[in-house]
């Protein structure tokens, strides 16, 4: 059986097999119009986040 989760509105998703985890990240990284993020990037990303998930926008 297939590992899930649920979600805070109650819908259970299905987890991708350790298999189709390789092979989507695999597909992932050879798509030159989205390459990965680097340690630094997300740190940056990281640091602009508030709570709510909302991107903290400095205002003039």
């Amino acid at each position: 059986m297939r590992e899930t989760i649920k979600t805070t509105d109650g819908r259970i998703l299905a987890l991708p097999t350790p298999e189709e985890d390789r092979k989507i990240t695999e597909a992932a990284l050879t798509d030159p119009d989205c390459p990965p993020i680097t340690e630094e990037e997300w740190e940056e990303i990281r640091l602009r986040l508030v709570r709510g998930g909302k991107v903290n926008v400095p205002t003039k």
